[in-house]
């Protein structure tokens, strides 16, 4: 029972270290070093990092005693570096959002897999921002209580909740159809397609209650040409492209069924 229950324990989470905090146990570090070194290391205070790596290569110049006080006072910089890493990351993921750059591109430098895993961290930074646990359905569940006091409208914010992006990639898939299969699409479904992919572009991310707007457009134009795909001269096209179709057509058609309710 006693063994179960360490288990289920959550971890603890680092204890936040700001700027001034972090400066002063790098100071503590060079001091230290600088009382007990011969001759003193010219050690940068301003690059944490680099103290680290010293703390690292002299560990015999230093008493025992003192050699333990190095080594916690450095974990509590990484612990630092980290927070700093974290925030930096954070407000480049933010830049990338604002000058519209795909989720999914972001993810590849980052080591993530899928743009959803870019939405989620976005998600955890903004949660923390917010003085919450870095968790993505905390930031969620937060975010949707704050939506609207409709009824029908929360159902429609919590249906895209884990939808939106899904969606929004899928609609992107469709309108892309403008470049891969030009020879099959003619001027009017051309028109469809531009006016759907800027739909896609312009909505906000990560998505929240701004987000609706943009996404009820998205849901439109995709319905939009869907409709015209069903015309005869487009059989061929229908054809190449069912799979992406099909995906835009079950997320419109789910979509349809919650946005009824509206009116």
């Amino acid at each position: 029972m006693i063994f179960q229950y360490c288990v289920d324990m959550p971890p603890r989470s680092r204890p936040r270290i700001g700027k001034l905090a972090g400066q002063k146990l790098v100071d503590r570090i060079v001091d230290r070093h600088d009382r007990y070194e011969e001759p003193p290391a010219a050690v940068d205070r301003d690059n944490p990092l680099a103290v680290l790596n010293h703390v690292l290569s002299s560990r015999r110049s230093l008493p025992d005693g003192h050699l333990a006080d190095d080594v916690l006072d450095a974990l509590s910089v990484v612990g630092y570096l980290l927070e700093e890493i974290s925030r930096v990351e954070h407000e480049l993921l933010e830049m990338g959002l604002r000058l519209r750059i795909p989720q999914s591109r972001m993810a590849e430098p980052l080591g993530l897999r899928s743009a959803q895993a870019v939405d989620n961290r976005i998600r955890r930074g903004r949660a923390e921002l917010q003085g919450l646990p870095r968790n993505e359905r905390l930031e969620r569940a937060l975010r949707l209580t704050a939506t609207t006091t409709s009824d029908p409208l929360k159902r429609e914010a919590r249906w895209f909740d884990p939808n939106a992006l899904a969606f929004c990639e899928a609609a992107g898939n469709l309108a892309s159809l403008r470049r891969a299969h030009p020879q099959l699409i003619d001027d009017d479904l051309d028109e469809s397609l531009s006016y759907l992919a800027q739909a896609v572009r312009d909505v906000p991310w990560p998505y929240s209650s701004q987000s609706l707007p943009a996404l009820r457009v998205m849901a439109a134009w995709s319905r939009v040409v869907l409709d015209d795909l069903e015309e005869e001269q487009y059989a061929l096209l229908r054809q190449e492209a069912l799979p992406a179709i099909n995906r835009v057509r079950h997320f419109a058609s789910e979509h349809r069924k919650v946005s009824d309710s509206l009116r």
